[in-house]
């Protein structure tokens, strides 16, 4: 199979790695190529995907090849499609309909008024099928989260109307979901598209820019580990439950007894000193839920954004609030958005922070904080109690991050330093209380990694973690400048000469 690509002459040979065809309007229309070949001379941007989670109309867009852009002979002429679409039209088919102010002209071939086959052939988006549905939260905003892909021309509407397979009926398939992850190292993880302005868009992981960014969080570069007891609790928590949102006690009225009614929404408090886990263990969460058909953000630190929309969630809502002792008037507008008596769908609201102290206090008594005076406050432990999870968390660790610092940097042999790097008399004692912490561990496999590369180190015993992180950042920076910009002099020094450079981090796919 071969299939053309925008700013790309020719065609591009792919093989099928995944199908699935089925009949009727409910029916799968979709498969994941892989191409024979690079398809760019420099690395892509990741997809980030998404779904649809409230009615609102979402601004969209698709970019594909029509037989209405035929331009002769073999080649076709990009076609963009802008438009909006609207949740609720073809929601019981589980399609997405990109709706346009303006249709096409069907193909002067006379096939159009012969009706069935021919008729279908003559649509003049025709070859449109496969293109990717782009969605975005306001029109100002160009879209930048893969939806849905196109499947053809909605009948009935003089083709002003496309519709698309959803991004979540792939993703309900564990097949392309490993495929995804194996191809571009991500999971398949859906945005809703509509909270975009709600939500922290440093949750959703990047490419890494420098050696540091592997560490945080949102990257999930270490395999999670331990915490089960605790994951299974907070699921828990964010199921409801059989009387959850019903009024009070059967018969309780008849017997002259208020029925009080059960709220929706709950809160709780993760409470945790920095490194300790809290932002991963609450990512990881997420994903659970995610998997189960939660909508799940981490809400924005712009604490002027208007958090209205989250009312208009229909589907189950998990928002995780980081640094929570810092947001406490940003946390009672969003109660007030979704504490609300037109709520008719769990919303479950997860504050992270170091300590519970009179910040919550005040917190939970002010009017909008009556999810929050009901609260449970759970510490996040130590997670790393003996010398033996520190060495098989480091172990993880190390295996983890050469495995994504291969795929960041191959002319380095990551693999090959692993031996190296978890001989005993080679890894730190991790003895010291710091190493209770999954992040001190993580981060002395990391710059065991990354001293190991054979460039000479400074050495100095007594130095701490952050500020050897540090000097491979300054490191790593002073060479990107010198590599992109041709610095030369006392200050920068020479790329011949800086100590601790991370080799191979310094490529295009890691610029600033």
């Amino acid at each position: 199979m071969s299939v053309q690509l925008p700013d790309r002459a020719g065609l591009v040979k792919c093989q099928v790695v995944w199908r699935r065809l089925e009949d009727g309007p409910q029916g799968w229309d979709a498969a994941l190529l892989l191409a024979d070949g690079d398809l760019s001379q420099g690395p892509l941007p990741g997809v980030r995907w998404g779904r649809l989670v409230t009615m609102r109309a979402c601004p969209a867009q698709a970019l594909g090849f029509p037989e209405a852009g035929k331009a002769g002979a073999d080649a076709v002429s990009l076609v963009q499609r802008d438009g909006r679409v609207l949740p609720e039209s073809g929601r019981d088919r589980d399609r997405y309909i990109l709706a346009g102010d303006m249709g096409a002209e069907p193909l002067k071939d006379g096939d159009a008024a012969a009706g069935g086959e021919a008729a279908k052939k003559a649509s003049p988006w025709g070859g449109m099928s496969g293109a990717a549905l782009w969605c975005g939260s306001r029109p100002d905003m160009p879209p930048t989260l893969l939806t849905g892909v196109v499947v053809g021309d909605a009948p009935g509407w003089s083709h002003t109307q496309l519709e698309a397979v959803p991004a979540y009926m792939l993703a309900s398939d564990p097949q392309v979901r490993r495929l995804v992850q194996e191809h571009t190292g991500r999971p398949m993880f859906l945005e809703p598209v509509d909270l975009q302005d709600v939500t922290d868009l440093l949750a959703a992981p990047r490419p890494p820019r420098s050696p540091a960014d592997l560490l945080r969080p949102e990257q999930a570069v270490v395999s999670f580990m331990g915490r089960d007891d605790l994951l299974k609790d907070l699921e828990h928590w964010c199921e409801p439950t059989p009387e959850e949102g019903q009024p009070g006690p059967a018969g309780a009225a008849a017997d002259g007894v208020w029925g009080w009614g059960e709220s929706l929404v709950r809160a709780r408090l993760l409470t945790g000193g920095g490194g300790a886990g809290k932002t991963r263990l609450s990512g990881e969460l997420a994903a659970r839920m995610a998997v189960r058909g939660w909508t799940t953000i981490r809400l924005t630190t712009d604490t002027t954004a208007p958090l209205g929309v989250l009312s208009q969630v229909r589907r189950p809502l998990l928002i995780v609030v980081d640094y929570a002792e810092t947001r406490t008037q940003q946390l009672h507008a969003l109660l007030e958005a979704v504490d609300h008596d037109q709520v008719t769908a769990p919303v479950r609201v997860l504050a992270l922070a170091r300590a519970a102290g009179d910040w919550w206090t005040r917190a939970a008594e002010h009017p909008r904080g009556q999810a929050l005076a009901s609260a449970s406050v759970t510490p996040v432990p130590a997670l790393h109690h003996t010398l033996d999870d520190r060495a098989t968390a480091y172990q993880q660790a190390a295996g983890d991050f050469s495995m994504r610092l291969h795929h960041l940097s191959p002319t380095v042999d990551w693999l090959a330093l692993l031996p190296a790097v978890l001989a005993p008399a080679a890894r730190p004692p991790l003895t010291a209380s710091e190493f209770d912490t999954p992040l001190s561990v993580q981060m002395a496999a990391f710059l065991a990694l990354l001293d190991a590369t054979g460039v000479p180190q400074p050495t100095n015993p007594a130095r701490s973690l952050e500020g050897r992180l540090l000097g491979h950042e300054r490191k790593y920076w002073d060479e990107t400048a010198i590599h992109r910009e041709g610095l030369r002099g006392e200050r920068a020094g020479g790329a011949d000469t800086l100590p601790g450079r991370c080799p191979g981090l310094h490529g295009p796919g890691n610029r600033p």
